[in-house]
């Protein structure tokens, strides 16, 4: 009768770099080192066992039935052996008949030894020639399972052990279940998962802040951020809070495309690899506009000069266009748009002359290439007379004090004034005078 080792509760030892552990993560591999036990024949008798076979049941639940594996002998199967020699001219081989995962079955597991014939004393070169064996008593074989559980206990069913001897016969041996445990350091790697960013989408001045939530069974040793603008990656240690593993992706112009990966490792050395995030940057912020407008008291012979100084930062989209919109004493609103001196780096656009006591507004709308707008507060100044330098609405001796002051000079010299440039040509000259003179005396006072 067959010897049935029946129902044997496995303590499920999970082998780590730092220990053993009971139970183990779900995929794992789990081995049971099973040791056969069968008797030692001596001198010349034909009890030496030739092969063995046996039945193992799992529970399906918990274990799924993988295969079968030789380890290391310490058990001979009918050719000769002595102390020097091992004469393995017919090397066995393990065999399985039937797997099935669905049951939790492997059936017909066996190991025999083909057209073995019996040597002679002395065979091998056997000094002791009385001494020698058919058949030695104990092997080992591997049964190899995936963990479906993380259970620490399950049971399994080794059933139908024979062995097989040289003369024929066929009979029942013992089994001892020597080990369980995982082979090498667990395989499974970190779990890498919640990655999120801040901002989720960034401006061109702002660094980005990745985060993921990283676990293992067994510890992780570290995380990465691995990121990438043009086609050179860049590796950042993440910082570590409980679970949760953060690293910074420094500012990148506008327009540039981020992408990165998320590695982690275990404490055994196993490596996970997140999939790949990407996020665009962006400009979300206006330029900025600085007015200013020649001369700051306008004249009715004068022409108006606005300057506007928009800028944005080196890292931004950059500045497409600016709008320049005036009106005259709350009439409709004139459009144009400000040419750029990229000598000055400064947008300049004229205001014609107007008549005295005219209220002049007007705004610039400047537009960057992500269609960020930034309107002006509107700018007013109401014009005075032609001469009035002190912009006191009329032409006095003050006035010509003023003038008289920057007569025979032009654009440059220390004693330039543009209040007294009346014809906007550069430089005060007889033809200043004579626009001075004929409103010498003249008042203007302005409209309520």
């Amino acid at each position: 009768m067959a010897a049935d080792l029946g129902p044997v509760t496995l303590n499920a030892l999970y082998r780590t770099a730092s220990g053993y552990y009971p139970g183990g993560p779900v995929g794992s591999w789990l081995w049971v080192i099973v040791d056969i036990q069968a008797p030692i024949s001596w001198d010349l008798t034909s009890n030496g066992i030739v092969g063995w076979t046996f039945n193992v049941h799992a529970d399906p639940s918990v274990l799924s039935v993988w295969g079968v594996y030789a380890a290391t002998f310490d058990y001979y199967l009918y050719d000769f052996i002595d102390w020097n020699y091992l004469g393995m001219e017919y090397a066995p081989s393990i065999l399985v008949g039937e797997i099935n995962q669905t049951s939790g079955d492997m059936r017909g597991i066996s190991e025999f030894v083909e057209d073995w014939e019996t040597l002679g004393i002395g065979a091998g070169g056997n000094s002791y020639p009385e001494e020698f064996w058919y058949g030695s008593g104990s092997g080992l074989c591997r049964l190899k399972f995936r963990r479906l559980s993380e259970t620490a206990h399950t049971l399994i069913d080794i059933t139908d052990a024979y062995y097989y001897t040289a003369d024929g016969r066929q009979e029942p041996f013992d089994m001892v279940v020597d080990a369980l445990y995982n082979p090498s350091p667990e395989m499974i790697p970190p779990s890498i998962e919640g990655a999120s960013r801040t901002p989720v989408t960034p401006n061109y001045d702002e660094a980005v802040v990745v985060s993921a939530t990283i676990t293992d069974n067994f510890g992780v040793d570290q995380a990465i951020l691995s990121y990438t603008c043009d086609s050179t990656w860049h590796n950042a240690s993440m910082n570590r809070s409980g679970d949760v593993f953060n690293a910074t992706i420094p500012m990148q112009p506008y327009g540039t495309l981020v992408q990165y990966i998320i590695y982690a490792n275990d404490t055994d050395g196993n490596w996970a690899k997140s999939g790949i995030y990407s996020y665009m940057v962006e400009d979300f912020v206006a330029p900025e506009v600085d007015l200013s407008q020649i001369p700051v008291h306008p004249q009715s012979s004068q022409t108006v000069k606005v300057h506007a100084n928009i800028t944005e930062p080196a890292n931004a989209s950059g500045v497409e266009t600016a709008l320049f919109s005036y009106r005259v004493n709350g009439g409709s609103w004139w459009n144009t748009t400000m040419d750029l001196n990229e000598t000055l780096g400064l947008y300049k656009t004229i205001i014609p002359t107007q008549q005295v006591n005219d209220l002049i507004e007007y705004f610039v709308k400047s537009i960057d290439y992500t269609e960020n707008v930034n309107t002006t507060e509107a700018f007013s100044y109401v014009v005075t007379l032609a001469g009035d330098t002190d912009y006191d609405f009329d032409v006095d001796p003050d006035d010509f004090a003023a003038f008289a002051g920057a007569y025979g000079s032009e654009e440059g010299d220390p004693e330039y004034d543009i209040h007294c440039d009346l014809d906007n040509d550069g430089d005060v000259d007889p033809d200043d005078f004579a626009i001075f003179a004929a409103n010498y005396g003249k008042k203007a006072e302005p409209d309520a």
